[in-house]
């Protein structure tokens, strides 16, 4: 079997074979190294492996380099926060509707309770009137007769 390592360079919409390697350690130095340097868009190194016997080509991509990786992983994080964050605040103000309902019921049944107890005044009051009122009626009839 065969082995040997393509260190390619994207660059235009295309990649393009840079250099070929016989050593998978130099293959990925190398890559790295461009990589770094920031003169392409992407660098990768295809492992191709070719078996004689069976006639047969294996392509296997070993490594893969970008200047836009280091964004990208930035960019998922940062966004990441930002949902954890934007999860956080909705659980807040869920929490906050939640006291405000509890409130806004704790107020209405104070409310009803007030009106209860205002309504129980009255009719006991007006029944204390009625009282005096028998009571009084019963005082001149009795006067009078």
């Amino acid at each position: 079997m065969i082995t040997a390592f393509e260190l390619q360079t994207y660059n235009e919409g295309k990649w393009k074979i840079d250099s070929i390697f016989d050593d998978r350690q130099l293959a990925l130095f190398e890559a790295k190294r461009l990589a770094e340097s920031g003169r392409f868009p992407g660098v990768r190194v295809v492992q191709e492996s070719y078996d004689a016997e069976k006639d047969k080509t294996d392509f296997r991509i070993i490594y893969k380099g970008s200047r836009t990786d280091d964004e990208n992983t930035k960019a998922q994080r940062r966004e990441r926060k930002v949902k954890s964050e934007l999860a956080a605040q909705r659980k807040s103000a869920e929490q906050v509707t939640a006291v405000k309902k509890r409130v806004a019921a704790n107020a209405k049944q104070q409310a009803d309770s007030n009106q209860w107890y205002l309504m129980l005044a009255l009719k006991a009051g007006g029944l204390g009137f009625v009282a005096l009122a028998i009571l009084y009626a019963l005082h001149i009839l009795n006067q009078v007769m």
